[in-house]
């Protein structure tokens, strides 16, 4: 499984690299457009909008998996190791309910924006919607895989010994 999420993560390194890419691509084209050609091009700020929430999003993911996101560790770091892993394990068995719900209610909510396209583009806006969902089902299946090998590894692994 561990080469599964290792080979996801770079995926969604190089995805999250071209959506970003695209997003200054895009803003740059809106910016030529108005002020040298004076047309905008209707469907740019919607495409631009969608395309940064699945950056962001799936870099979310990532930051999730390498746990680089922002965390508060000042308490955690003079626990010690076995009571570390015990907050470790509280800490992810909580948050399996959690994304659990991000998923349906977020797929329920996408359901409901794919009806509204955006004003300037006959294109549902339900589609940046669903980047949440998608992100929420990634992180769930990385925290149900970093939850089984706290569960069954013996060691101090390198996420228990910096505090989590």
């Amino acid at each position: 499984m561990r080469r599964v999420l290792d080979g996801l993560e770079m995926a969604l390194g190089v995805l999250t690299g071209v959506l970003f890419s695209a997003v200054f691509v895009l803003t740059l084209t809106n910016i030529v457009s108005r002020n040298l050609g004076g047309v905008a091009i209707r469907w740019v700020p919607g495409m631009i909008r969608m395309t940064f929430i699945w950056s962001v999003l799936l870099a979310a993911v990532i930051l999730y998996r390498r746990d680089d996101h922002l965390m508060v560790d000042f308490f955690i770091r003079k626990m010690s190791v076995p009571v570390r892993r015990i907050v470790q394990m509280s800490m992810d068995i909580l948050t399996v309910p959690f994304f659990t719900l991000v998923v349906i209610h977020g797929v329920r909510i996408s359901r409901v924006r794919m009806k509204i396209s955006y004003e300037t583009w006959k294109f549902p806006t339900g589609y940046a919607y669903l980047a949440l969902p998608v992100a929420a089902a990634l992180m769930l299946v990385i925290n149900i895989e970093r939850l089984k090998e706290t569960i069954t590894s013996r060691q101090i692994t390198s996420r228990q010994q910096r505090g989590m």
